[in-house]
């Protein structure tokens, strides 16, 4: 699972036992170019002064939280401590995604890529670019889970999760209704009616996005330091499509897990966490 955002505080205690590699930050570029031109890994960085990238790593990989604890998470760091990063940004942390997964132990015996899951929790004004860039993934077998948004629009309206053709994901209450944050597809979904989409455009699914534990950064000495920091103070409860998101691409990774990620394309992986998802609530 390749989580495009903020990095990661790998030494958060919720990640203890977590598979974590470096893939890029917005310093060196790419990990596996950064070592092939001389560099230390030591210096290579992937922490996370935001704290949002460690929330998502946690509902995917988290020892008590996460959804898929065996799951190897490639941290894509793309954005600083304001959490903030444009479009190019996120082309040149995908490249690098493309050169990390671009080795043997991401290949299948007969050669072929593997399918993985490609988190991004994150919304962008409509964008042609950015819609382009989730397609090619999508296309070579990287199931683009993305966020709805928490503009309480229209998904249209927004970059990546208006595309029909990638896996977008909106937020649901412990009522089993669509918050009025989460983007929707428009006048399809009535407030407080239930989980609906628009026949599987746009929305594909929803997970719990409200009231969630994930892990904290806020509480930290410093960033890896959690000196005398201990139970509640290490996580936090929030909302948001974004953690929907990310509980998702959880799920993504169990399927590959069980299926054979090799076998399926990024459409297969779609149709089979739709497929298993609860309808008619």
């Amino acid at each position: 699972v390749y989580i495009v955002d903020s990095g990661c505080d790998i030494l958060h205690p919720e990640l203890a036992n977590a598979s974590i590699q470096k893939v890029h930050n917005p310093t060196n570029g790419g990990f596996n170019d950064f070592i092939a031109g001389g560099g230390d890994a030591t210096a290579f960085t992937i922490e996370d002064d935001h704290g949002h990238g460690t929330a998502m790593a946690s509902l995917i990989g988290g020892d008590a939280i996460g959804v898929a604890r065996n799951a190897r998470l490639g941290i894509t760091k793309i954005s600083g401590a304001d959490g903030s990063a444009d479009i190019s940004d996120v082309a040149k942390g995908v490249n690098s995604i493309f050169v990390h997964r671009d080795l043997a132990s991401r290949r299948d015996t007969n050669g072929s890529f593997r399918t993985a899951v490609v988190v991004m929790a994150f919304t962008f004004p409509k964008s042609e670019a950015l819609d382009r860039l989730a397609t090619y993934m999508w296309n070579r077998r990287l199931v683009v889970c993305a966020a709805a948004g928490n503009a309480g629009g229209d998904v249209d309206n927004y970059s990546p999760g208006g595309l029909n053709s990638i896996l977008t994901v909106g937020a649901s209450d412990s009522s089993d209704n669509v918050p009025a944050f989460s983007n929707d597809a428009g006048a399809v979904v009535e407030r407080g009616t239930g989980l609906q989409t628009n026949g599987g455009e746009e929305v594909d699914v929803f997970a719990p996005g409200v009231g969630v534990n994930y892990a904290d950064v806020s509480n930290r000495v410093e960033i890896g330091d959690y000196t005398g920091v201990t139970g509640d103070d290490l996580k936090a409860t929030g909302s948001g499509t974004s953690i929907a998101c990310a509980i998702v691409a959880g799920v993504g990774a169990l399927v590959a897990e069980r299926y054979g990620s090799g076998k399926a394309t990024a459409d297969a992986m779609k149709e089979f966490i739709t497929e298993q998802s609860l309808t008619g609530l």
